[in-house]
């Protein structure tokens, strides 16, 4: 900021935004136990793979950081066949606006439009932001989330609700890059019709960022145990996500 009102005033028109681009990963797998109903154990893997362009922007207190899809893969594996539209339209162009304060960004991310797959990136592009905060080695802090949204689809209503806690720590701050790990532990209950599902989430983070800037990689893996309810039979279930974020030279 201090340099664009330089410029402005000696005259000279401020320094250009730079895009820079990410490669966006996340890979879930799932391990269902039909046995209340017949069946044994089925396991389902979907990734998710995107590239996106992110500009940054001093904004007021804080940063707004555009990020725009560019191109993605999907690939639902042996659940392709039983995911709704909505999961497989393609997200090419949708873009999110980030307003971040102190490495937090300040609501919820969403994307224009709530494309599926472009909200699945939310996560990732999360992991970027924590560079931002201003804070030494030794730091830490904790970023709490919560989502509360209702989807109708073809007469039905699902809700979903849930709230997650990332404490964040500067374990190394050396030539004005920070390493910086983060511990999350969560829930999320959705509902709706005859199925409901109550999920326990905890994993771990690990971004590398310059001091006041977007990470330049970053990775997440969360575990979690989930008990689903279908037409009142026990459906436990298990899965695990994986998460990188990776700047492109």
């Amino acid at each position: 900021m201090l340099t664009m009102l330089l410029a402005l005033a000696a005259g000279l028109p401020p320094k250009p935004v730079v895009p820079v681009q990410y490669h966006l990963t996340t890979k879930t797998v799932t391990d269902v136990d039909m046995s209340a109903m017949g069946s044994g154990v089925q396991s389902f893997v979907i990734t998710l793979s995107a590239y996106v362009t992110v500009t940054v922007s001093d904004s007021g207190q804080g940063y707004l950081v555009h990020v725009v899809i560019d191109s993605s893969t999907f690939d639902g594996g042996s659940a392709a066949a039983m995911l709704p539209p909505e999961m497989l339209a393609d997200p090419k162009g949708a873009f999110y606006h980030i307003y971040v304060v102190n490495g937090k960004a300040q609501g919820v991310l969403t994307p224009t439009p709530a494309v599926v797959q472009a909200a699945q990136l939310a996560p990732a592009l999360a992991l970027l932001l924590p560079g931002f905060r201003a804070a030494k080695a030794g730091d830490s802090w904790a970023d709490t989330t919560s989502a509360d949204s209702t989807v109708s689809r073809a007469g039905v209503t699902a809700n979903t609700s849930g709230r997650s806690i990332t404490v964040w720590t500067v374990t190394a701050a050396d030539g004005g890059v920070k390493q910086i790990d983060g511990v999350t532990a969560g829930t999320t209950s959705v509902g709706g019709a005859q199925m409901q599902m109550d999920i326990q989430l905890n994993g771990t983070s690990h971004t590398v960022a310059p001091a006041g800037e977007l990470a330049t990689t970053a990775t997440s893996k969360v575990a979690g145990q989930a008990n689903m309810s279908i037409a009142g039979n026990a459906v436990p279930m298990k899965m695990t996500v994986e998460m990188t974020a990776t700047r492109i030279p």
